[in-house]
């Protein structure tokens, strides 16, 4: 996890199938952080998940932008979907 203050590493990590599972997973940890920081009435933080292999190297990031990007493109199209 990197946010502002740098890399948090994860030093157990975990093990996934493949890329997707990882992106996924990684989501769901946002969306966890993120409803932490609303249910305490903190701002949310800039902070970013990055998948790496086991050297290192990152595979992806994902970030509470682009997860909140999903979230809120889903409620618009529920939305817009109501009123047809």
């Amino acid at each position: 996890m990197r946010d502002n203050d740098g890399l948090l590493e994860d030093p157990d990590g975990s093990e996934v199938a493949d890329l997707d599972a990882a992106v996924n997973e990684a989501k769901l940890g946002a969306r966890s952080l993120m409803a932490e920081d609303i249910r305490l009435g903190r701002a949310l933080r800039p902070i970013s998940i990055e998948i790496s292999e086991t050297d290192g190297l990152v595979l992806q990031t994902v970030t509470f932008r682009n997860v909140l990007d999903e979230l809120t493109a889903d409620l618009y199209e529920h939305q817009v979907g109501r009123r047809r």
